[in-house]
């Protein structure tokens, strides 16, 4: 590649966060990449003077306090992993606000190409990282988000999954991860799992014509498309994804738009399993790439923190 892969890690310390930063530097020097990690911090309430000067000055000391905290806790991780300072290369970064909008806010500035941040929960894959701002994270992000469970160890990237639902919209983020796993060396597999809700005639002509643009899109003859038969969707990809030895389950997302999250909050499979899937899950925006990546700001303007 000419330009280096830039990787964004975001850790808020916790031991999901840790395992995914793990994962995260271990990926970045297999593909050579730059790897940016990033803390998301608040000033507690009550922290700061009432004067703006004092509260100036106040802020500075905590953000430099912060940066100081982060570059030791990384420099302690890579250390304990074997690895030397100047074999990792990138930097450390700390931004104040909420995790969901500061970390999809400081992949922007850094340009970063993925986000990697890790799930958490007492079965390691049911509850979102950081609590409840995975899918924040996923809806606000510009550029795919992986997140990784607690279970996860790097071992390389093989086979991708990923799982579509024949949205026209899912056709550019195929072709990117296509392209984008020569890479890593891995194989693509798109699956479509189906209850059979509509008949298996419509069924089999929709698959067909989604197979079409497909392959009118990507020209790898190893990238298979399939599809299989299960009552349960996201069952019925995690079994798939077991029984093909998976090491990610890549899906693409809808643009959040404000009705969507009013009146739809939960009928996303990818956000479904964001929450359930026990494999790394690379989310990728509908219609992404690189190179127009640009148009995701559009769909939700940036607000500050």
């Amino acid at each position: 590649m000419g330009k280096k892969m830039r990787i964004v890690v975001a850790t808020d310390y916790s031991e999901a966060a840790l395992n995914a930063e793990r994962y995260a530097v271990q990926f970045a020097m297999s593909v050579n990449a730059e790897l940016y990690f990033l803390h998301v911090y608040d000033i507690p309430f009550g922290a700061t003077p009432a004067g703006a000067a004092e509260y100036g000055h106040t802020a500075g000391d905590w953000r430099s306090s912060e940066l100081k905290c982060l570059e030791q806790h990384r420099n302690e991780l890579i250390k304990t992993m074997g690895i030397r300072h100047s074999e990792l290369k990138g930097e450390c970064v700390v931004r104040k606000g909420t995790v969901a909008r500061q970390t999809a806010a400081g992949a922007k500035s850094l340009g970063a190409d993925l986000v990697i941040a890790g799930t958490h929960g007492q079965t390691g894959y049911r509850d979102v990282f950081f609590g409840t701002h995975a899918w924040d994270i996923i809806k606000r992000s510009q550029v795919p988000v992986l997140s990784i469970a607690e279970e996860s160890v790097f071992s390389g990237i093989s086979k991708i999954v990923f799982a579509a639902e024949y949205r026209d919209g899912e056709i550019p983020g195929i072709a990117f991860l296509d392209n984008w796993s020569k890479t890593f060396g891995s194989s693509i597999d798109v699956v479509h799992v189906s209850s059979y809700a509509q008949s298996k005639k419509y069924e089999s002509e929709t698959f067909q014509r989604f197979s079409l643009k497909i392959r009118n899109s990507v020209t790898d003859p190893k990238l298979k498309v399939r599809l299989m038969k299960d009552e349960d969707v996201v069952e019925g990809l995690d079994k798939y994804c077991r029984d093909h030895k998976a090491d990610w389950l890549a899906m693409s997302h809808e643009a959040p738009f404000p009705f969507d999250r009013i009146f739809f909050p939960n009928n996303s499979v990818t956000r479904k399993m964001s929450l359930h899937t026990h494999i790394p899950l690379l989310a990728i925006p509908d219609y992404y790439s690189p190179e127009v990546s640009f148009f995701l700001k559009l769909l939700e303007p940036e607000q500050n923190a």
